[in-house]
């Protein structure tokens, strides 16, 4: 498996943490805020990479998301 970077896990535990993440002109936001965790090419990579599930305009953490999270080695 590879490791996130440490920018993709803050986007890994905010998508844990609100449950989901909105898309919006092109980057990433949590629910409510107007503060930018990436930009969705970051986001597409990741839904490749099996962390994230895209669905709609939201993107939820995954299994393989949350297990990638926590591996900090």
């Amino acid at each position: 498996m590879v490791k996130p970077s440490p920018g993709m896990r803050r986007v890994l535990r905010q998508a844990h943490l609100y449950g989901r993440l909105v898309a919006y002109n092109g980057k990433l936001y949590s629910p409510g805020d107007n503060h930018r965790l990436c930009s969705e090419e970051t986001a597409i990579a990741m839904v490749k990479a099996g962390w994230l599930r895209h669905r709609g305009e939201d993107y939820e953490v995954t299994p393989d998301g949350l297990r990638a999270d926590a591996r900090r080695e």
